[in-house]
């Protein structure tokens, strides 16, 4: 992994969006290129926040509580790791950690996902209200196989529209 730039103006959080964990505990290669991602982020001083979002999947434990565990072993301080361990999708990725965000007082945040994946999340947290952008790792070459890639490109594809109609909803219920 290439050393990060200290960015121009910092985020007031990261946004650190889950994947899948394996047996044991282990992150899966999704999740643990994301992790590193973050952790160097915030070593490049991009925010003086994480927000871990990602409940429980197939296996335990809970995606935010992996990533905080990593994310501990990288270097980053327990202090500043905050987790959402209760969303499933991307979201309720978006509404479940906007209630640690706004307690927080954060608004500007940077959210960590794979880059295909980066648009909806984006798209959510803007919706909600907070200055979102996004960054994302580059695809491990050799690591991850091109036809799951562009599987997942095809997915997102799909999934936007479909956001786009959720998001009005929420919009209109909860008053954004």
């Amino acid at each position: 992994m290439q050393p990060l730039q200290n960015p121009q103006t910092p985020a007031d959080a990261i946004v650190l969006l889950g994947a899948a964990v394996w047996t044991g505990g282990r992150p899966s290669p999704t999740l643990l290129r994301r992790i590193k991602h973050a952790a160097a982020l915030y070593h490049a001083g991009a925010a003086p926040i994480i927000v871990g979002c990602g409940g429980l999947g197939n296996h335990p434990p809970a995606e935010a509580n992996v990533m905080k565990r990593e994310l501990i072993t990288l270097g980053v301080p327990e202090s500043v790791i905050r987790t959402e361990t209760r969303s499933r999708n991307t979201l309720e990725n978006a509404v479940f950690s906007a209630r640690i965000l706004r307690q927080e007082k954060l608004e500007n945040i940077l959210i960590v996902s794979d880059r295909y994946h980066l648009p909806r999340a984006v798209l959510c947290f803007q919706t909600l209200g907070f200055s979102a952008t996004g960054s994302g790792p580059g695809r491990s070459v050799g690591k991850t196989p091109l036809n799951k890639w562009l599987f997942a490109c095809l997915r997102e594809t799909a999934a936007y529209p479909l956001y786009l109609v959720k998001l009005r909803t929420i919009r209109k219920r909860s008053g954004f």
